[in-house]
C-alpha cells in the first residue's frame, strides 16, 4: 500500500491544469477589468458624497 503511494508518475501521464479564470489573464482583458473597477469606485464615491451632502452634513 505505502509503496504504491510513493511511485513516481511521469509528467506526460498527468493531465494539464486549467484554472477557472485563466482565460481572463490576457493583458487587454485584465486592464479593462481594472479600469471598470476604478470607474465604478469613483462613481460610487461621488454618489456617496452627494447623498451625504443632501442629508445636511
Amino acid at each position: 500500500m505505502i509503496f504504491s503511494l510513493l511511485q513516481v508518475i511521469p509528467s506526460d501521464a498527468v493531465a494539464e491544469r486549467h484554472y477557472f479564470l485563466e482565460p481572463l489573464q490576457a493583458e487587454p482583458v485584465v486592464w479593462c477589468i481594472r479600469g471598470a473597477g476604478v470607474l465604478i469606485g469613483v462613481v460610487l464615491l461621488v454618489l456617496y458624497r452627494k447623498m451625504k451632502r443632501r442629508d445636511g452634513e
